[in-house]
């Protein structure tokens, strides 16, 4: 990337960006979800002040403004009862799968887009919310938001641990 915008500009483009890019990439599971197991999914982005809530089929995205620095900012559920280690393995990459496609259509469009400007930073912080949720997600760990809460786990974590049952079932 060419440049970036100074640091006051950077945080409100990021903030801006978060939202879609975070969007993009639960939806990637949750449509895999949904067309793996035939379940009702939920996907959550954001945790403060809620704007909307959107239902398509059996898909509800749960929409809020912005991301608390304390917690995760996005998230899909969806029942796994009949979930077998190769369904929980190709929902969790969708989402790392869908941020990838993301990137590779908004580098393009950056590079188009003259310096300076409202768009190109808008898309600067695409570009960089979409590497970061490429690879951060990819990296198998666990997050507890608060003490005493089951931790929740990365894509990473669950490909990890869904391909390590497949390996040893067969």
């Amino acid at each position: 990337m060419k440049a970036s915008p100074g640091l006051p500009a950077s945080l409100v483009y990021i903030g801006l960006a978060s939202v879609p890019v975070t969007l993009l990439h639960e939806l990637g599971h949750a449509l895999v979800a949904r067309a793996r197991l035939k379940t009702e999914v939920r996907i959550s982005v954001g945790s403060a002040v809620k704007v909307a809530e959107i239902r398509l089929g059996e898909v509800t995205a749960s929409l809020h403004a912005f991301g608390r620095p304390d917690r995760i900012g996005g998230s899909t559920t969806f029942t796994a009862n009949c979930a077998t280690a190769t369904d929980i393995a190709w929902i969790a990459i969708a989402g790392p799968i869908t941020s990838l496609a993301g990137l590779l259509w908004a580098i393009p469009l950056y590079d188009m887009v003259p310096q300076g400007g409202f768009v190109r930073g808008i898309l600067w912080a695409i570009v960089l919310g979409s590497v970061f949720a490429v690879i951060i997600n990819l990296i198998p760990f666990e997050v507890e938001e608060r003490r005493g809460q089951i931790p929740k786990r990365t894509d990473g974590k669950l490909l990890v641990s869904a391909l390590r049952v497949i390996r040893d079932t067969r």
